[in-house]
């Protein structure tokens, strides 16, 4: 984290502007740059004085090390002048999370296909523009996109379908387009290389959101399972700079995710097929699952999972119904919220039905099934009996 952190540019750090163009003459444009030298070859390189270059040595020191924070900060978020959450339009989903996606955090939208992640995506980065009074964070959102699946006409539309009484103006309209900015990454080594220039774009366009769609396809595409190593390095390195940027920020950060099968677990969780390529043979935590059946579970493998704060579970149910599920969040519980898209235009419309555990969605569909089956009995003995119905 330090390393990535040495990356930030002298301009951002608060050094005097005389002292920045100094130093960006000779060619020293990191902190880095600044700390990978004594005070003694700083002021021969670049000619300051004893005081400039402790001064500079100093403030780049004091940069790349994180800010600290008290047990009573984190128990008292609402004394922050920043806003803890943003919400999702899905009142059940913001219930469950008490209050949506938490600031300072990376979400991470996993899911097979067709099952809304990018349309999930897409109404976050406008309720990231809206005004602070409509819920919103009152910024811009930075879009990578690394399948080239986003279109400006879907964001249009799926905000005027959404907010139709604030959009039908024409400037609040123009305003979301300009300030929700696209770009498209489509190698690893490529998105590694914008995530390192984003601190830069986050102060210049007050960015207030920051979203990864999808994490998974550049690194699938080019590495195999005999190429864990490199891609675990990858991974890791983008984990942190995303990290890194939510925390240093106060920015939520959210990336999508694909799905994979497993046939193995450790413990009492899931691997899946890019873990099993790292699995010791004398590893004795590694079992098949009883009924010799593969699960559907989140792609990257094991290490990936740690990196992420929140994980939420997106899959359809029926052809118009899907649910999300909160996997792993570190203040919810597990939930399961139904929810419907009510045209491709539109953004998701909460089904009303939120449900604290999986095992009560059983039960309850049990309950109601048993319901009906009384019920067809009653009809039948009556019909049969030539009573009334």
């Amino acid at each position: 984290l330090h390393l990535l952190m040495s990356n930030r540019k002298i301009k951002r750090i608060g050094l005097p502007q005389p002292l920045i163009e100094v130093l960006l003459q000779h060619k020293i444009n990191t902190c880095k740059d600044i700390l990978a030298l004594s005070n003694v070859e700083l002021m021969n390189i670049t000619g300051l004085s004893y005081q400039d270059s402790k001064n500079a040595i100093y403030l780049a020191s004091k940069a790349v090390s994180p800010d600290t924070q008290t047990a009573a900060d984190l128990l008292n978020p609402a004394i922050s002048r920043f806003q803890v959450y943003l919400p999702t339009s899905l009142g059940s989903l913001d219930a469950a999370l008490h209050g949506g996606l938490r600031i300072s955090n990376v979400t991470e939208l996993v899911g097979p296909p067709g099952s809304g992640k990018t349309q999930f995506c897409i109404m976050l980065s406008i309720l990231a523009t809206l005004p602070i009074e409509m819920s919103g964070l009152n910024g811009s959102t930075i879009y990578i996109d690394t399948e080239a699946a986003f279109t400006a006409e879907r964001l249009v539309e799926m905000a005027k379908s959404k907010y139709p009484e604030y959009f039908s103006d024409a400037e609040n309209l123009s305003k979301l387009t300009e300030r929700i900015c696209i770009s498209v990454q489509l190698e690893s080594c490529n998105l590694v290389n914008k995530l390192q220039c984003l601190e830069e774009d986050i102060i210049q366009r007050n960015v207030k959101l920051v979203i990864v769609d999808s994490i998974a396809s550049p690194v699938r595409k080019e590495y195999d399972r005999t190429s864990s190593t490199q891609r675990g390095q990858i991974l890791s390195k983008q984990a942190a700079i995303l990290k890194r940027l939510a925390e240093a920020f106060s920015i939520p950060i959210i990336i999508t995710n694909q799905i994979t099968t497993s046939y193995y677990q450790r413990k009492n969780d899931s691997l899946n097929d890019e873990d099993v390529s790292s699995i010791q043979p004398a590893d004795s935590s590694i079992v098949i699952f009883e009924d010799h059946k593969p699960r559907i579970v989140a792609a990257l493998g094991e290490t990936w999972a740690h990196n992420v704060n929140t994980r939420l579970f997106m899959e359809p149910v029926d052809d118009i119904m899907k649910k999300i599920t909160i996997i792993k969040s570190p203040i919810a519980p597990s939930a399961t919220l139904n929810y419907v898209i009510e045209s491709k235009e539109s953004g998701f419309t909460d089904h009303i039905l939120f449900l604290a555990q999986a095992k009560y969605v059983r039960l309850r569909v049990c309950s109601k099934l048993e319901h009906q089956l009384n019920e067809l009995i009653r009809f039948t003995t009556g019909f049969q009996s030539g009573g009334a119905v």
